[in-house]
């Protein structure tokens, strides 16, 4: 016979995390971002989870993920992308909430918001560890004299770039 007082042990649930138990963090001065690893949320095998959003003047720097693919779903608000492929083929589109992005390794590609609200987003990397390669930082390996010969400018053009990376950063217009 079932008895109701007694109640079995409560293990800890394994197929669900809670977004919320993570803080926000900002990165630059345009949105926030939160990052789910396997560290985070242990069931999470070969992949990863970025969650954030963008101020309605926020964008994701150019940057390419060495290690990962990236699949990403617009939750609110409407943006532009464009994704560079290693052959130097070149795509620039619009999207808006509920469509998906996709962004082979290895792509360069960048997104931003464009409307006048945040722009939300899930992103989905195949990897418990996405590696993150800026356009920032990997100039800033480079001298002011080899970049200045690539873009076939003076020097003294890049004597006072920013030379530290970040994710985010607002839209100039």
């Amino acid at each position: 016979m079932f008895d109701a007082s007694y109640t079995k042990p409560q293990k800890k649930l394994t197929h669900i995390f809670k977004l919320s138990d993570l803080p926000e963090e900002r990165y630059g001065d345009a949105g926030a971002l939160q990052l789910v690893t396997k560290a985070d949320f242990p069931i999470l095998k070969g992949i990863a989870v970025f969650t954030g959003y963008l101020d309605s003047d926020g964008m994701i720097l150019p940057h390419w993920h060495p290690n990962s693919d990236e699949l990403a779903y617009c939750v609110t608000g409407k943006g532009k992308m464009s994704i560079v492929s290693p052959n130097n083929d070149i795509e620039q589109l619009e999207f808006q909430a509920g469509d998906m992005l996709f962004f082979p390794r290895g792509y360069f590609h960048y997104f931003e918001s464009t409307g006048t609200e945040r722009l939300q987003f899930i992103a989905i990397f195949n990897n418990e560890e996405p590696e993150y390669m800026g356009m920032v930082s990997a100039l800033s390996g480079i001298s002011d004299a080899t970049l200045g010969s690539a873009f076939k400018v003076p020097t003294e053009t890049f004597k006072d770039f920013q030379k530290k990376d970040t994710i985010l950063s607002k839209v100039k217009k």
